[in-house]
């Protein structure tokens, strides 16, 4: 079964979960960069669902910058990889 979440954590929480510091995370959230993020009573609190919807997001922005630089890599460079036939052919 899953893990049962509360309805809100602190910083130190989604520090934990991005390795971010929790400076990091209050600047952050502070500048609208964490959904869920809201400060209630002078302490920032996330929703901890949205926080790891907003993680896994940034997982797929960062495969598909991957993707796209090793696309754009292999049409600077002729193609994909060579097969040893080839290389043989070619000495």
């Amino acid at each position: 079964m899953g893990e049962t979440l509360p309805p809100r954590v602190r910083a130190n929480w989604v520090a934990i979960e991005t390795t971010l510091s929790v400076r990091k995370v209050q600047e952050r959230a502070a500048a609208g960069q964490i959904p869920g993020a809201a400060k209630l009573g002078g302490v920032w609190t996330f929703d901890p669902i949205k926080v790891r919807e907003w993680i896994a997001a940034e997982e797929r922005k960062a495969w598909r910058g991957r993707l796209a630089g090793h696309t754009s890599a292999m049409k600077l460079t002729g193609g994909g990889p060579r097969s040893p036939a080839s290389d043989i052919d070619a000495a």
